[in-house]
């Protein structure tokens, strides 16, 4: 029994999930210690402008996050071949994208400031010019953790989520603090995403290396390959996950709306947790597919730790979610009280949509984006349509996820489970 039990501590991918997890955690507590304060320094109805916007970034940084995900797989084939001269220079290189992603964004932002003002009714449109400065900034950090995600430099990966969000916390709530309300949350959280950026660079020095000029033609390659399939299916996830928040903007009222937020926003906080397990199931399954092993074993270890990660989370918010809520956010969000435990059931399934998606990506299994497609666009349909009152949103969200969830295990059963069996 005590050999087993030291059998399993050992294991890596138990002790990378657990670093990265507590990493995770402490990174997730900064972010919502900052939901906490806006929580009770805003307005319900600058709150709510608040979440629109977030989960507008998110779905319009997209194709930052496709290009994130192409660079794990990428940076994780390299390492496997040991080429770190090609793992640096292409580091330098996309962060340089990384700029000219930013400059767009910011400038597209400032463009159609009046009429996001209009559309999201949010009347601050100095908070909205903010917004795009945030925008900007959005790239740099996620380059930085793909790297060290792909390194398997668990410890490093952690620290960096630590401190990354405990910047993103600090600068916004100053900034609140002294008068500046829903401007001061967008130029601080600004502020913040670039200050990790530059403390990144000193724990990936350690792997990079001096080199000439490198040919990269065949990792640029390799981003265009990846780039669509990957486009559709993130823009499917985080149409997911945000489009409901939006939506529930634009057709309810503010308050309500507000009210909406304080749930998502809770709700949420599963994803930060057990999507942990994401980070060290990726390019592990990666590299283990590009040196063409058999990578089952140590998907369905890791597909069970999820799964149980999952229902951890979610239980404590059908138990609890009156406690949950008034300890984060007060009695003024007792509104979003009844709405809890019905949206973590929707927030688990989107956790292992996810893991199946990017196992799927990881062993280039691209086409799986077409399992997105209808779940997206029906989900969208639905809540335009049918918003009678928010727990018909809360449904829909399920019923699309739960019918995603199903296709894509189907889909893991019927190719990739026979393939190797």
């Amino acid at each position: 029994m005590y050999t087993m039990f030291t059998k399993v501590i050992k294991n890596p991918e138990l002790q990378g999930t657990i670093i990265i997890t507590t990493g995770s955690i402490i990174g997730s507590f900064f972010a919502y210690l900052l939901q906490f304060f806006l929580g009770r320094m805003l307005s319900v109805e600058n709150y709510g402008s608040f979440s629109a916007l977030i989960s507008v970034s998110t779905i319009v940084g997209v194709f930052a996050g496709v290009f994130v995900i192409a660079l794990v797989k990428i940076v994780s084939e390299l390492v496997a071949k040991e080429d770190f001269e090609r793992v640096t220079a292409l580091f330098w290189k996309v962060t340089l994208w990384g700029l000219l992603y930013g400059l767009v964004a910011f400038f597209l932002v400032y463009i159609l400031k009046n009429y996001i003002s209009s559309t999201l009714k949010i009347s601050d449109v100095t908070a909205i010019v903010f917004f795009g400065w945030f925008l900007g900034m959005n790239l740099f950090p996620p380059i930085s953790r793909s790297y060290l995600q792909a390194l398997l430099r668990y410890k490093a990966l952690a620290f960096f989520l630590v401190y990354s969000g405990f910047l993103r916390f600090v600068f916004p709530v100053v900034f609140v603090y002294f008068g500046y309300a829903l401007s001061g949350v967008f130029f601080g959280m600004g502020i913040g995403l670039a200050l990790s950026f530059v403390f990144s660079l000193l724990l990936l020095r350690k792997n990079f290396r001096k080199h000439e000029i490198i040919d990269l033609s065949e990792q640029y390659e390799k981003f265009l390959m990846l780039g669509l399939p990957i486009t559709i299916l993130f823009l499917g996830l985080m149409i997911l996950s945000n489009m409901d928040m939006i939506l529930v903007k634009r057709f309810f009222d503010p308050d309500l709306a507000g009210y909406y937020a304080g749930t998502v926003t809770l709700g949420k906080i599963l994803l930060f947790g057990a999507g942990s397990v994401n980070l060290i199931m990726f390019p592990q399954i990666s590299a283990v597919y590009t040196k063409g092993e058999n990578y089952i074993e140590k998907f369905k270890k890791l597909l069970f730790m999820q799964i149980g990660v999952v229902i951890a989370g979610v239980v404590p918010y059908i138990a609890f979610p009156k406690f949950l809520t008034t300890a984060f956010f007060g009695k003024s969000f007792l509104g979003s009280v009844e709405y809890l435990p019905l949206f973590s059931i929707f927030v688990g399934l989107y956790v292992l949509v996810n893991f199946m998606v990017l196992f799927f990506l990881a062993i280039d299994k691209k086409n799986v984006f077409w399992f997105l497609v209808p779940g997206v666009t029906l989900q969208t349909l639905l809540i335009y349509f049918l918003h009678a009152d928010l727990y018909q949103v809360i449904y829909i969200n399920i019923g699309v996820s739960l019918a995603t969830c199903l296709a894509l295990f189907i889909y893991y059963r019927k190719t990739v489970s026979q393939a190797l069996f």
